[in-house]
């Protein structure tokens, strides 16, 4: 998770002190200060970690580092190409064992720019992974599917696979007839449509099992309507939809 302001850091001798991030002391007998006060009940299940920071974000202008926060990639005026972060890299390690391999999230939604980048995933390419901003489209895609969702479904894969095919089919004769650049370019190319068709499949084994069912009370504490003009419940919803997808084992890595 990262936080666009950063964290409190006053001079742990100033008249501020209590609002640092990281606390006095270490191992389990710390003391909290009033940042992370609240989380006090769970204190046997939290560790706080300091010192991680990226030699190469250290260089960069604090709002521009949402870029490189989970891959530490150099990123500057000269170059603004990135590589793959962590959380995907978590992703394929795991991701065919959970219906969906990560969930991206953030405020803005989608991907937004070279510098002020409105996700925090990148493929293995260095590609923006869009991110989901919309609670109850979240809701949908992990929770939502019945039998008319899921017959809708299997249609929409079994016609993205055979598309997939046609394409793959044509691939390898027009590679052949293609310069050395342009042929790097088209393998680019080939390479994400091999990890859509990746997807698919995995998608279309996930078909036969049934999704975990969300209780009664779970769904009552949803607002799947909010959005960032009421923040606290924005916030909350996406939180609760967070916890969800992990409490159904949906996936096991977000951003």
């Amino acid at each position: 998770m990262y936080f666009g302001f950063g964290v409190s850091l006053p001079d742990e001798k100033g008249e501020q002190a209590k609002w640092r991030w990281f606390p006095n002391g270490e191992g389990k007998e710390f003391q909290w200060n009033e940042s992370l006060k609240p989380l006090e009940l769970h204190r046997d299940r939290i560790t706080i970690l300091g010192g991680l920071s990226h030699p190469h974000g250290r260089t960069m202008g604090a709002h521009d580092t949402a870029d490189t926060f989970l891959t530490g990639a150099l990123m500057n005026e000269k170059s603004l190409s990135n590589t793959v972060s962590l959380d995907q890299v978590i992703a394929k390690a795991n991701g065919n064992q959970t219906r969906f391999s990560s969930l991206v999230m953030s405020t803005d939604g989608g991907v937004g720019e070279p510098t002020r980048s409105s996700t925090l995933s990148y493929d293995d390419k260095g590609r923006p992974i869009p991110a989901l901003n919309q609670p109850r489209r979240i809701f949908d895609r992990f929770f939502g599917a019945g039998d008319a969702d899921s017959l809708a479904e299997r249609r929409r894969l079994k016609s993205q696979s055979a598309m997939l095919d046609r394409v793959l089919e044509d691939a390898s004769s027009l590679r052949l007839r293609l310069g050395n650049q342009d042929r790097e370019k088209f393998d680019e190319y080939l390479s994400s449509v091999r990890q859509i068709e990746e997807r698919v499949e995995n998608s279309q084994r996930w078909l036969e099992i049934p999704r975990r069912e969300l209780r009664d009370e779970e769904l009552k504490m949803l607002d799947l309507d909010s959005d960032e003009n009421a923040p606290m419940t924005f916030i909350r919803t996406m939180y609760d939809l967070l916890y969800l997808a992990f409490r159904t084992d949906s996936m096991r890595v977000a951003t």
